[in-house]
């Protein structure tokens, strides 16, 4: 073709060269099927190829050096701002022109255009390159395909199996209503997904292998498969797959033919199961179906009977079954099963199989029978169900229910059910001993060891225990370390006594624990029945009377019970009722005792005492009542009122006396004490200077680090502690070390040696000087003669009390008694 070149402009040289260059390679600018054009800065044609000529209908010479929008207005309007973006350097590809004359370019003509720079060699940007591809045909070609792709739409719609137009990526391109049903999405959701997404993840490999196995052979195929549906369930259904190709033979696109097989699958699968079910039963089961005559003759049983047994299957027809019952067992089987035939009432019994193995299992074999139309039995339906573990477990159950656990003995359920038994079995002349046995020192083992060396330890003791009493009797386990011994064929006390004796001596041998050594004791309570004997309640309740009586005397040891010890458990237990009003009543009153300056004979203080006017019995002693107090935690309230009321009588007396008012250990566990004390003080108004609390060595054993700090705040609120009874316990000149301690009180058994034996004044002598060292006062109590209190005088000790000086008083003769005291006047001067 001629070819032209603009001869203005500032890239004319730079233009030619280009021109140059596209002109040296005539062959290729104009054979390529793609029109070509140079167009520079200014959009003027620098440069036309044949094709590119051919396109916009005239020769190329008419073009060269026009400008665009001179030569195509309606193309320069479209393409100028994408030949900017060229002529800065960026590539635009694929745009669209639809052909008009208006635009120079052929009419009804579809063209598809791009455009990228044209450099130099420099990289100068000189132009922009464009290409033209007439793309009318490929147009035309897309237009029908997709007018038969409507059509067929159409078609696919009206079937009644679900269809589905597949690309070879296995992307949706078309589906009918149908499919989308089957599946449970809409179309739109289809088109944006593959098959894979919506096929269950169990059979997605099978499908997926398929696919492509299509694409690369041609050849359909038919599988069932699952799709997954949006709520989580799934969809049975027969699948035909077939693949469309182009003239040349290349797959175009697959098409998917589904039916919606599920109920089919569900009726298949429950046959199945019920198949299933069925050999399970029949085979598999641990129950043993069986079948039987009229007659009780059985004619069919699962193969399981045989397997178990180790007979063979004809030997267990018609009664040759019952070789393989236990021998205990068979008659009893056989009697019923006999019955339930004559009867045709149903059968139920448990019995044993033997095993193969020699072993045996438990079964319970149940039958009914089946009746014609005239209610005559034509047949026996039944089953052997395996109850071997569930009557192994309620065996145990049954055991554990009367046992022990821990030590395996007897436990309060079964103890008191076989000692009935064993009272109603009772011969003339024959007694039963009830043992009741409680381990001494037990909870320093719990304490020191830990609670798995007490279980341990226990354990021992059961052993020893069943090592130790006669055939035919009973140990059991009563609760925590307490254990009982029902010992029969006793025919005189002394029986039980040299029982009870070996028990206390076994049972005080060590204990190895964990190469460990503990050592516990025994008290025993003795209990004789005889065939005339109460109720087992009054039985066991004596025994405990008597286990009470041995702890009281000492521990270690055992006693018999007696009538006179019921007694004292019924006084004890009035005393606990009648306590528990008493304060409320007002038969709580408090006594005062006065504390002498040897020297002086001066009242320096008084000791408060608690006194039970009861309305019935009169005066009761605080030796009696105080420990029942203790017992049932009533003495925390007691304590209290004495404490509030002993300093408000205080209040009345002169200041330079003091009031004593003492302490039980049990208070001490109450947290609240020390505010107690404090409120006491407030609500007096007292001076806490002048109240003494008095304690006992016990106090200070009880919990060291507890009562430290618990008589440090007291004596931080500035009240006196007084060390009472001191030297009848444990008495350490560490205590005085530790407390803060300000008075002692030497007990009465010391002052009743005086004025004669050494050995009391001696440990008077040594406490007073002791005393005196450590800044502490010295009270002795119980002084009864004027003698034993002129030696406290040459002793050293600062005051006196007891009843040579006064009684206890009421708090209405306490003033009195300050004024006028009632000794005499060279008695404790």
């Amino acid at each position: 073709m001629t070819e032209q070149i603009a001869k203005s402009g500032p890239t004319r040289s730079v233009l030619e060269a280009a021109h140059r260059r596209l002109s040296s390679l005539p062959n290729l600018y104009d054979a390529v099927p793609v029109g070509l054009c140079l167009i520079d800065a200014d959009l003027r044609f620098a440069s036309i190829n044949k094709q590119m000529a051919e396109m916009m209908g005239r020769p190329a010479q008419e073009d060269i050096g026009r400008g665009l929008a001179e030569v195509a207005p309606g193309v320069a309007v479209q393409l100028e701002p994408y030949l900017r973006r060229a002529l800065r350097g960026e590539r635009v590809a694929d745009l669209e022109l639809q052909g008009s004359q208006t635009n120079g370019m052929h009419q009804g003509r579809t063209y598809l255009v791009s455009l990228e720079p044209a450099r130099s060699k420099s990289e100068e940007i000189i132009g922009a390159l464009c290409s033209v591809l007439d793309i009318t045909a490929r147009k035309q070609a897309e237009e029908a395909l997709w007018e038969h792709q409507e059509r067929l739409s159409n078609l696919i719609a009206q079937v009644a199996v679900g269809i589905a137009q597949i690309d070879l990526k296995a992307r949706f391109l078309l589906v009918n209503d149908r499919y989308c049903e089957i599946v449970g999405r809409s179309r739109e959701t289809l088109l944006q997904q593959q098959v894979l997404d919506i096929t269950h993840p169990e059979d997605a490999t099978e499908s997926q292998t398929l696919l492509q196995q299509l694409v690369e052979t041609g050849e359909p195929f038919t599988t069932e498969k699952r799709y997954t549906r949006p709520d989580g369930s799934s969809v049975w259904v027969s699948n035909y797959v077939s693949a469309t190709r182009d003239p040349s033979g290349r797959p175009q696109f697959l098409v998917a033919i589904v039916q919606d097989i599920t109920e089919r699958k569900r009726a298949e699968m429950a046959l199945r199961e019920s198949e299933e079910n069925y050999r399970y039963t029949v085979e598999l089961s641990p129950e043993i179906p069986w079948a039987a005559d009229a007659d009780g003759q059985v004619t069919r049983v699962s193969p399981r009977w045989s397997r178990l047994s180790g007979m063979a299957p004809g030997d267990s027809l018609g009664t040759g079954w019952l070789m393989a019952v236990h021998p205990e067992d068979a008659p009893r089987m056989q009697a019923h099963w006999m019955q339930s035939v004559a009867s045709g009432e149903p059968l139920d019994v448990d019995f044993r199989l033997c095993l193969a193995d020699g072993g045996y299992r438990w079964f319970r074999s149940r039958a009914a029978a089946r009746r014609d139309e005239n209610g005559r039995i034509i047949r026996w339906y039944g089953t052997a169900e395996d109850i071997h573990e569930r009557k192994l477990a309620v065996q145990q159950i049954s055991y554990m229910a009367y046992h022990d656990p821990l030590t395996d003995l007897a436990n309060r359920r079964l103890f008191h059910q076989e000692m009935g038994r064993m009272l109603t079995a009772l011969r003339p002349g024959e007694h039963l001993a009830l043992h009741f046995i409680d381990l001494d020192q037990f909870k320093g083992v719990n304490d020191t060891l830990g609670h798995a060396a007490g279980d341990a330890l226990l354990r021992q003791v059961a052993d020893r225990l069943r090592g130790c009493v006669p055939e035919g009797s009973l140990v059991a386990r009563i609760g925590g370390d307490e254990f009982a011994v029902v010992q029969t064929g006793v025919r005189e006390p002394d029986d039980a006594a040299a029982l009870a004796r070996h028990i206390v001596q076994i049972l005080d041998e060590d204990y190895q624990i964990d190469e460990r050594h503990a050592v516990v004791g025994a008290s025993i309570g003795i209990a004789l029945v005889s065939p005339e004997a109460a109720a087992l309640e009054d039985v066991v309740r004596k025994a405990d009377i008597a286990l009470f009586r041995a702890k009281a005397d000492g521990r270690g040891t055992f006693r018999f019970f007696e009538p006179a010890m019921d007694e004292v458990v019924r006084r004890k237990q009035e005393l606990r009722v009648g306590l528990r009003t008493a304060l409320d009543r007002g038969e709580l009153e408090l006594h005062f005792q006065p504390l002498v300056g040897i020297w002086t004979g001066e009242v320096t203080c008084f000791e408060t005492l608690l006194r039970w006017q009861h309305p019935g019995r009169g005066m009761i002693s605080p030796a009696e009542f105080i420990p029942v107090a203790e017992e049932t935690g009533l003495i925390m309230r007691m304590g209290e009122w004495a404490l509030r009321t002993a300093c408000k009588e205080a209040a009345r007396w002169p200041d330079a006396i003091r009031v004593a008012v003492n302490l039980s250990p049990v208070q001490f566990r109450n947290p609240g004490l020390v505010q107690a004390v404090a409120n006491a003080l407030e609500e007096a108004r007292l001076d806490a200077g002048r109240l003494e609390l008095e304690i006992t060595e016990s106090v200070l054993l009880q919990d060291d680090h507890t009562n430290f700090a618990v008589l440090h705040e007291l004596s931080r609120l500035g009240v006196r502690i007084a060390l009472d009874d001191f030297g009848t316990g444990f008495s350490s000149l560490a205590y005085l070390l530790r407390f803060p301690i300000d008075k002692i009180k030497i007990d009465r058994s010391f002052v009743t040696g005086l004025p004669d034996r050494r050995e009391s004044k001696a440990v008077i002598r040594a406490v007073v000087s002791m005393s005196r060292s450590l800044g502490i006062s010295v009270t002795a109590e119980g002084v009864e003669t004027a003698g034993q209190l002129k030696a406290l005088r040459q002793l050293g000790c600062n005051d006196a009390q007891g009843y040579l000086l006064s009684r206890p008083v009421p708090a209405a003769e306490v003033l009195a008694l300050i004024g006028q005291p009632p000794w005499a006047e060279g008695s404790a001067a």
